[in-house]
């Protein structure tokens, strides 16, 4: 059965009585659900959940519309506020006469004034200037700046600002957003961006893990691989070694949990000794955030547990 596929969105979740097939498609146009196998019509005179208007045009499109931009986590007041605007014309496009302009920017300043007053907005307002400058710096994506700023609000209202810096909890809310969705941030990292200790900035991470009741999953070290290697610009077969380590650790692990970050730099380390683009353990660690002594340590780990073994004249030294 053909159907127009300009009127038609596919419906995935929902089965034919008559043939139990799957592929469906809602007809807008008729307002019919329909079988694109048999042609059943699955239901009928359904309920139109579009704007009662129509728009040939942008400008009519935004005349017309009745709801403005989504809500914004990343500004203290979601993008809700009035602004009294500085164009100097009233509503009707006329200019405002030098007279009243001085009340107006009076108004303008007792707005901008008031709009802090309420508790904890100074705050906010600090704590996302400072999310959208640390976010801005690690390349964050805009999704998951915006899981960061939910994060930071809560934070906030929960209090948990007094007794530590609003750096620390924005840069604490940042990690756990980035590990929620599978974007891997080291503390080192947000340590560097945000000027505060690692060991405050892990308390404050498990404080507001603790408080907001947060399910952040366990780091994967196979996350870290590629960003790694491609700081230290290594080809895609030393990439393919390291999983392939950490792979076999894995294995010979089981469930044990590991340091990531320092594993997969030793585990870099190896790989790229083997692939013959060996990379100075000092600049592993610059990258991987980590010290030198860190990746030694993790070095012998590996061996002790894989027994690696390297190809001839290019033995690997831990020292």
């Amino acid at each position: 059965m053909g159907v127009d596929a300009r009127k038609v969105d596919v419906v995935s979740d929902d089965i034919c009585p008559e043939c139990n097939s799957t592929h469906l498609f809602r007809d807008q146009h008729r307002g019919e659900l329909v079988c694109d196998n048999c042609g059943l019509v699955v239901s009928e005179a359904e309920i139109d959940t579009g704007p009662e208007w129509r728009a040939y045009s942008m400008e009519e499109s935004d005349k017309m519309s009745r709801t403005g931009a989504p809500l914004n986590q990343r500004t203290h007041d979601l993008g809700l506020s009035t602004v009294i605007s500085h164009t100097g014309r009233d509503i009707h496009g006329n200019p405002i006469p030098h007279k009243e302009r001085d009340k107006f920017n009076r108004m303008r300043m007792l707005h901008r004034q008031s709009s802090l007053l309420r508790p904890g907005q100074r705050s906010l307002v600090q704590a996302l200037t400072v999310l959208e400058r640390m976010s801005s710096v690690l390349g964050i994506p805009r999704r998951i700046r915006d899981e960061a700023a939910l994060i930071c609000r809560k934070a906030l209202r929960k209090g948990m600002v007094r007794g530590r810096s609003i750096e620390g909890v924005v840069a604490a809310s940042i990690y756990a957003a980035c590990r929620l969705n599978n974007v891997p941030r080291t503390l080192n990292e947000m340590s560097r961006v945000s000027n505060v200790d690692r060991k405050k900035l892990r308390k404050a991470y498990s404080a507001i893990s603790r408080q907001i009741k947060l399910k952040v999953p366990l780091v994967k070290p196979e996350e870290y691989v590629s960003r790694f290697c491609s700081r230290l610009d290594l080809g895609p077969e030393v990439e393919a070694e390291t999983h392939s380590i950490l792979q076999q650790l894995s294995e010979s692990m089981g469930t044990a949990s590991y340091a990531p970050s320092g594993t997969v730099a030793a585990a870099i380390y190896v790989a790229s000794v083997r692939c013959g683009q060996k990379r100075p353990q000092r600049l592993i660690a610059e990258v991987a955030g980590v010290s030198e002594v860190t990746i030694r340590n993790r070095f012998q780990f590996l061996n002790d547990k894989l027994k690696l073994r390297f190809p001839s004249k290019r033995r690997a030294s831990a020292s």
